[in-house]
């Protein structure tokens, strides 16, 4: 039997990570790039960027699905604008697409079930039930929600002082 492998990317606003597993869950490959964040690019860059990942790894193939996870990527307008361009470079790859919120839910988890708190430039609170159902507050970026960022701390600390 030939092995087969599946993919997770971390978008990040000014760089991506991309990690291929083999089918035991095993980390066999790791890739770094620019961003692929909807806010941090326009679309040829974000195109040009996931090529330059997924040619980092094109001897894992065939990929068999993935999921990638970026700022903005948890709304269906903006899933809808990132499927335009992964088409391009994944064509035929299954791939489930989500908000950082949830990738880092799953990542500091260790599995689906949980909840956490983000608090830094912006701030998030979230949860995901076993069954996938999940509750969000805040993560609606800096200009909003900039609650617990060392920009938000200074300036409450001089409007007590003041």
């Amino acid at each position: 039997m030939s092995p087969f492998y599946y993919f997770g990317l971390d978008g990040g606003g000014t760089h991506s990570r991309l990690a291929v597993c083999d089918q035991s869950g095993s980390v066999v490959k790791t890739a770094m790039g620019g961003t692929t964040n909807l806010y941090g690019a326009n679309k040829d860059e974000i195109l040009k960027n996931l090529t330059s990942l997924f040619e980092q790894v094109h001897s894992y193939t065939p990929l068999l699905g993935g999921c990638i996870g970026s700022a903005g990527l948890g709304r269906a307008r903006e899933q809808e604008l990132f499927r335009e361009i992964l088409k391009k470079v994944l064509p035929c790859v299954p791939v489930y697409l989500c908000g950082d919120g949830e990738i880092f839910l799953v990542g500091a988890l260790s599995g689906f079930e949980g909840y956490g708190l983000i608090s830094g430039t912006g701030s998030l609170a979230l949860s995901r039930t076993m069954d996938g159902n999940i509750k969000r507050a805040g993560g609606y970026g800096y200009l909003l929600g900039d609650e617990g960022s060392a920009y938000w701390i200074a300036h409450q600390a001089l409007i007590e002082a003041v």
